[in-house]
């Protein structure tokens, strides 16, 4: 069975990543909102409020890093209580 190259964002862009063995370290807020499985204006509010770390690489363009998604999840992650 041969096995597909296309990667998430792939699904998400259309593109393929012309080095698949290298993983993307940003994404774009339509990357970051699939992922997450939210809208784009809650997204853009999570990083409205802080809540979501962005970077600016240019004045009118920012990038969600892959490990603040990690640590937003994380921070939200619900704690099973054993009793």
């Amino acid at each position: 069975m041969r096995q597909s190259s296309r990667t998430l964002s792939d699904e998400v862009t259309g593109d393929a990543n012309p080095h698949p063995q290298v993983g993307k370290l940003l994404l774009t807020y339509e990357e970051s909102r699939f992922l997450l499985g939210c809208s784009l204006t809650t997204l853009k509010g999570l990083v409205k409020t802080g809540e979501l770390r962005s970077i600016a690489l240019t004045s009118k363009s920012k990038r969600i890093p892959v490990e603040a998604l990690h640590e937003f999840i994380a921070s939200r992650a619900v704690q099973a209580d054993v009793s």
